[in-house]
């Protein structure tokens, strides 16, 4: 998202423009979401002031909380990647098991019903997948939404003292986590975030535009060098 706000390259934006996206774009579509085109004939790149120095990337390293295998542990499931086990975490032996939605940001952001339904079905696999994946843990018996006040009971009644996720890199869901565990106050429960090895290895490359960073990873071995036909 930095690249396409021009904040990794500053002065850089991304504008959307009306003839590429009648031109790119169904005729059906562009009938559907019409309204306000007109702003797109000719649009302009609001440049806040910050571009005049180019924002510092704070996150090429992320840091690690430790893990402690003698806490009660709950395993957190959530949309941003729906299979932990096919992660690092695939040995886990947590004691709970709950797989969250974040309907309330859904909602705010005015989520499509077909996208809705897309995440309430995604989600309803993770958890049958879970539990076939962690047999040992206590599954919850359905997806719960992300709500910091009934997180707080869930965490509460069943003395959860450390929560295991995959981490979300950015985005609402990453905001919603922060925000909701500042709520339910972490002083009593470590959170543990697990990160990809894959994502861990490109995450250093992210340092300028696009294009630099496609050529690092290129150089690196990440991607090859021709895309197959």
């Amino acid at each position: 998202m930095r690249w396409v706000a021009g904040l990794q390259t500053p002065g850089k934006t991304y504008l959307p423009r009306r003839s590429n996206l009648e031109k790119y774009l169904s005729s059906a579509l562009i009938y559907q979401f019409s309204k306000g085109l007109e702003l797109l004939e000719k649009p302009q790149a609001l440049l806040p002031n910050t571009l005049l120095g180019k924002p510092e990337i704070t996150q090429l390293n992320v840091s690690q909380t430790e893990y402690d295998p003698s806490l009660k542990t709950l395993l957190l499931i959530h949309e941003d990647d729906l299979s932990p086990e096919a992660s690092s975490l695939k040995d886990l032996k947590p004691d709970l098991l709950l797989v969250a939605a974040d309907r309330l940001t859904w909602r705010d952001l005015d989520f499509t019903e077909n996208k809705v339904s897309w995440l309430n079905e995604a989600l309803a696999d993770a958890h049958q997948r879970a539990a076939r994946a962690f047999p040992e843990a206590t599954i919850h018996s359905e997806v719960l939404t992300l709500r910091a006040n009934s997180l707080a009971v869930f965490f509460d009644e069943h003395n959860i003292t450390q929560i295991v996720m995959m981490r979300p890199d950015i985005g609402y869901l990453q905001t919603r986590l922060i925000e909701m565990f500042e709520d339910i106050g972490n002083q009593k429960i470590n959170i543990h975030y697990t990160d990809r090895e894959e994502d861990l290895q490109i995450r250093s490359l992210a340092t300028a535009g696009f294009f630099g960073f496609w050529k690092k990873l290129i150089a690196s071995g990440v991607l090859p060098k021709k895309v197959p036909k």
